[in-house]
């Protein structure tokens, strides 16, 4: 239930005043109410704005009552075959009753300074819609409210997008749209065949991240993934389990082969616990070798290392990892460096979809992150804040889907009343001088009863829409162990 902001009494949604003191309420808010409340706390100021932002507007939403979320699919919002995203929404019931689209600026924080912002808002069905201005020197907020009537704004001043700008460009990318010469591409080959990124190589040639993989794919040094489906079910041999994850109500896995390789196992309809128990009784685990059978390759879009589970075969319980099988195992497949390569969630998504060309990775060891506590009723999950380790500061949060942590750090938070809802990993005694690790994977398509491709989850049934893939921590692992628990 929505509560009062003046006397914090719980009030009812249709309610305008407030029956406790008089106070005139939610459904009434103009912009300079809005602008105070966000006030109420300042926010780190520089690049983090934006996340930080909606951080701040989504725990308002909370504390006021409503059902707050941020990055909030609408199907029905389409650009280009993409779903759009609101940056942050409150919800009563089904009924969004305010919608917020943030743009960091400079100045002219009362104007509303794209046409795609207030398009998208007309076209949402909501009762108060923002486009909401914040200084990135400041950290000042102003609220521009936009109305459903054409192209009408208040403020009603609207500066179109600034059109495609080389010289712009070039002051970042110095060297963006030249010809590449062979002296170039040799050197990118040899740089990239000794493991340098595609955000390092893009900064050592002075190019776009895009123009780096276009280049390695015109010479042929982006690794193909067509390997013939018999040679590759016959090397699979035995599988060591690193993610057991929640996804749609039934259970994600992912596992590696004897030569570090990913696998997604999958099964029509998706797995439940009673099609993971081996030949001992036993629901599969963490760090559990098996010997499992697989019909086929199934690569659907990003995930390129779906196998089909064969259905007619049981799973064999062969081992479990010991402590120095774990701690080996994990420092020989993990990429160290793709958390300090990446700032945001997109970067994330561009490393492991296009730079990377898989859907999984171990990232690690990490000796600090920090979990996001709006998990404490519900089915909700955590959110991971990736915290940058060389100042401690925090950069950006991604769900965390694994099932065992999932129900570990809730219990961790019972009773936890903390800094600005977020738990440091450090106040975790079962996390202290541990090695650390996360499996990072994408998001994305299932297949259904009939093997057919099914739409991912923010993509409607029936439509014509790409389903969009966004990274998680799908699995976080840990030497010694966390738990004690298999």
């Amino acid at each position: 239930m929505p509560v009062c902001l003046n006397c914090r009494n719980e009030i009812r949604i249709e309610n305008r005043f407030c029956p406790n003191c008089g106070s005139q309420l939610w459904r009434s808010w103009d912009g300079a109410v809005l602008a105070k409340l966000f006030s109420g706390v300042e926010i780190e100021t520089g690049k983090r704005v934006h996340k930080l932002a909606m951080y701040r507007l989504w725990r308002i939403g909370n504390e006021l009552g409503f059902h707050s979320i941020t990055e909030y699919a609408v199907p029905d919002l389409v650009q280009e075959g993409r779903t759009s995203l609101i940056n942050v929404v409150w919800k009563s019931d089904e009924v969004i009753e305010f919608a917020f689209e943030i743009r960091t600026k400079a100045q002219e924080l009362d104007v509303v300074t794209t046409m795609k912002d207030t398009t998208k808002l007309q076209n949402l069905s909501a009762r108060k819609k923002f486009v909401v201005n914040i200084s990135n020197k400041t950290g000042k907020a102003y609220f521009n409210q936009i109305i459903d009537e054409p192209k009408r704004v208040i403020p009603q001043r609207v500066i179109p997008e600034k059109a495609y700008d080389l010289s712009e460009i070039r002051k970042k990318h110095l060297r963006a749209y030249e010809s590449w010469t062979d002296d170039e591409d040799s050197e990118l080959s040899k740089y990239y065949k000794e493991g340098l990124s595609v955000s390092l190589l893009a900064k050592k040639h002075q190019r776009r991240n895009g123009a780096i993989r276009s280049r390695l794919k015109k010479l042929g040094l982006i690794a193909s993934q067509n390997v013939s489906e018999d040679s590759k079910i016959k090397e699979i041999g035995l599988v060591t389990f690193l993610v057991k994850s929640e996804k749609h109500e039934k259970i994600c896995l992912a596992c590696v082969d004897e030569n570090g390789r990913w696998i997604r196992p999958i099964k029509p309809g998706g797995f439940e616990e009673k099609d993971i128990v081996m030949d001992n009784g036993k629901i599969m685990a963490l760090f559990d070798v098996v010997d499992m059978k697989f019909s086929a390759p199934f690569p659907i879009k990003h995930h390129k290392e779906n196998m089909l589970f064969d259905l007619g075969t049981s799973i064999r319980f062969v081992r479990k990892f010991g402590e120095n099988e774990r701690k080996s195992l994990l420092s020989r497949i993990t990429n160290s460096r793709i958390l300090d390569e990446v700032s945001s969630r997109e970067e994330l998504y561009d490393e492991l979809s296009s730079n990377l060309a898989q859907s999984l990775v171990l990232a690690g060891p990490i000796s600090l992150f920090e979990i996001q506590c709006n998990i404490i009723s519900g089915k909700t999950h955590p959110r991971i804040w990736i915290v940058r380790q060389n100042d401690k500061q925090r950069i950006f949060s991604i769900t965390c889907t694994d099932i065992g942590f999932s129900k570990f750090i809730r219990s961790k938070l019972d009773n936890f009343e903390g800094n600005g809802g977020i738990l440091s990993s450090q106040d975790v005694a079962e996390l202290k001088n541990k090695q650390i690790y996360f499996v990072i994977g994408l998001t994305g398509d299932a297949i259904d009863e009939d093997n057919n491709i099914k739409d991912g989850k923010y993509a409607p049934p029936g439509s014509s829409i790409q389903p969009r893939y966004w990274p998680m921590v799908v699995s976080v692992l840990t030497v010694p162990n966390y738990s004690s628990e298999d």
